[in-house]
């Protein structure tokens, strides 16, 4: 036989149909009925070493199908370093769309009635981390019971915490003209909503607080309350029972009772109605 040219062989060790050119084997079809493209001694049912490439012209876009007898069926990624066959992997459980890491469930993808669902079923205590290029954790996520996000911060105190190095801040926007930007508080109403602010020394030394079952809306400061209009054409305006009481006007002029007070010599007017004294 010329050794360059294909040759069609059997081997008895192990069993096995050979396709070889140049004394290399090509193609391998063993006794277990493994076949081999690139080695000799296949490992599995369809064991390629190098690249695969698949081409298919089907109407429903199925490059390639994968199929198991059981309720489980994963295509597995390994690389030199990859420790542990099956360490890393992607399949099916039922419908649901499961991603395998480190030898453990990381997270499944299933539909739901008009969703779907992200299932985080991996390490017990672990915690997600979205991170950016250098390492730097961007976004985390507390896999406690606590619940809590924390966007530049990964050790989140509250149920979404937000912390930059530089002005942080979080911009609500409605785009549509019939609509509009809400920002909303909701406790139940034995309870109270309230928005806080702090600094490095006190986490709240002021606040604004409302409480449901007295209507009390409190502006709260440990020190002074600044209210500042900065046009002249404007003003600060006080009312009780959807009506205005006393407004101070951009020019600095006073009005209690009325929403024009009188001339600047004047400076304060107040406009008594009947019955007040």
């Amino acid at each position: 036989r010329d050794s360059s040219e294909w040759q069609l062989m059997y081997d008895g060790n192990p069993a096995s149909l050979l396709f070889r050119r140049n004394s290399s084997t090509l193609m391998a079809l063993d006794y277990a009925g493994n076949l081999g493209i690139g080695t000799g001694t296949p490992d599995t049912k369809l064991d390629v070493r190098g690249t695969l490439t698949v081409n298919s012209s089907d109407s429903g876009n199925n490059v390639a199908h994968f199929e198991s007898n059981d309720g489980l069926c994963w295509a597995s990624f390994n690389d030199s370093s990859t420790t542990g066959g099956g360490n890393v992997r992607v399949g099916a459980n039922a419908n649901k769309l499961v991603l395998i890491g480190g030898g453990y469930e990381i997270a499944r993808m299933e539909p739901g009635a008009s969703d779907i669902i992200w299932n985080y079923d991996g390490y017990a205590n672990a915690d997600q981390k979205f991170v950016a290029e250098g390492g730097a954790t961007t976004m985390y996520i507390d896999n406690s019971t606590n619940a809590r996000v924390g966007i530049g911060e990964t050790s989140p105190d509250n149920t979404l915490h937000i912390k930059s190095a530089g002005t942080s801040g979080v911009k609500i926007e409605s785009t549509d003209a019939s609509s509009y930007a809400q920002l909303q508080f909701t406790s139940p109403n034995t309870g109270y909503s309230l928005m806080s602010f702090g600094d490095g020394e006190a986490s709240s030394p002021g606040y604004i607080q409302y409480t449901h079952s007295s209507d009390l809306m409190l502006l709260n400061a440990t020190k002074s309350i600044e209210l500042k209009g900065a046009s002249a054409a404007g003003y600060i305006n006080f009312s009780t029972d959807n009506t205005e009481r006393m407004i101070i006007k951009g020019d600095g002029l006073v009005g209690i009772g009325t929403t024009a007070p009188g001339s600047y010599s004047d400076k304060f007017t107040v406009k008594m109605g009947s019955g007040v004294n």
